[in-house]
């Protein structure tokens, strides 16, 4: 990750999904939030961002260990963002807390998955967060196993749709939910994401001063 990217990376982690999901939808990307499904798996944990590095998989019989997910993990780079694609998994985890360590010290600031998880608890001692569809115990073995890694994968989208995210777009998850920004148009949200930040601030200050917020609103008009 070049400098440039590194803090253009830092300055989308420093805005609310919410902020973002709105100068998307003004750019005319308007299906780029995540399923309200994937929630953070630990209340407390920290917001993150980061470029996307996918891991498919589909469900399957097949037996024996999935070296392909281990290697995946190996391959991940740091500040990136491990996206799951479980593609329809229910009931088993696409990791726990020994392939999240691996994650971790490979420097993953964390994962979003639209699947399981499980190791919960050690998952919040060991602060690498996560947004999952639900937490199990149940493992994988014999039941999921990875197809691809680092190609475009489709996720569930809030408005019944589907969200495309390709290996290099940015992720953005918080206490709100998940969204994904396009590489393309990454710069972009950052600089129109920062100025509706501050005039939300502005408004906020004035109505905190005592100004009546429909008074505000007519000032100001649409946010």
């Amino acid at each position: 990750m070049t400098d440039h990217d590194a803090e253009l990376v830092r300055g989308l982690r420093e805005l609310p999904t919410t902020v973002v999901s709105d100068v998307l939808g003004d750019l005319g990307y308007d299906a780029q939030v995540l399923s309200l499904a994937l929630r953070p798996v630990i209340s407390t944990q920290p917001s993150f961002c980061g470029p996307a590095f996918t891991v498919s998989g589909v469900v399957s019989p097949e037996t024996g260990p999935d070296l392909r997910k281990s290697q995946a993990i190996d391959e991940m780079p740091a500040g990136a963002v491990a996206v799951w694609a479980g593609n329809g998994v229910e009931g088993v985890c696409m990791f726990g807390d020994l392939l999240a360590t691996g994650m971790l010290q490979r420097g993953v600031v964390g994962a979003v998955v639209d699947g399981g998880v499980r190791d919960s608890v050690t998952l919040a001692e060991i602060v690498f967060p996560v947004h999952a569809r639900y937490v199990t115990p149940k493992a994988s073995t014999d039941h999921w196993r990875v197809q691809a890694v680092n190609e475009p994968v489709t996720l569930p989208g809030v408005l019944q749709t589907s969200v495309e995210t390709a290996p290099g777009d940015l992720v953005l998850a918080d206490a709100d939910g998940v969204v994904v920004i396009p590489a393309a148009v990454a710069s972009t949200v950052l600089a129109r994401g920062s100025e509706l930040e501050q005039r939300e601030g502005a408004i906020r200050d004035r109505v905190l001063a005592g100004e009546s917020l429909a008074d505000v609103m007519r000032d100001v008009g649409r946010i």
